[in-house]
């Protein structure tokens, strides 16, 4: 009998760690971000995903950025790929924790 793991999916309130940085949009590996927005795109935009996020940590903190994903499936994989206006720039992202709640604002 196999056991199957299922990935937490990358939600609005999660914290995501950057595992692949690109130089191009000053984000490195090792920055943190938190998820403000997950919003499909539907079948017009090749159901591609709109996640925009507040940078927690590294040269851009503070800032919001928004970064697409190919499918909303996609944010449930252990490790995410998510690209701007240019597929060859992209970076990685892997899901950290849960959403912050209001019983724990200083995740």
């Amino acid at each position: 009998m196999t056991t199957s793991t299922t990935n937490p999916m990358i939600t609005t309130g999660c914290i995501v760690y950057v595992r692949k940085g690109c130089p191009a949009y000053k984000i490195a590996k090792g920055n943190t971000f938190i998820v403000l927005v997950v919003e499909p795109m539907g079948a017009e935009y090749g159901h591609r995903v709109k996640v925009r996020f507040k940078v927690r940590t590294g040269q851009r903190a503070g800032e919001e950025i928004t970064f697409y994903a190919r499918h909303l499936n996609r944010l449930s994989d252990p490790f995410t790929r998510l690209s701007r206006d240019d597929p060859t720039k992209n970076i990685e992202v892997e899901f950290l924790t849960s959403p912050v709640t209001q019983e724990n604002p200083n995740v």
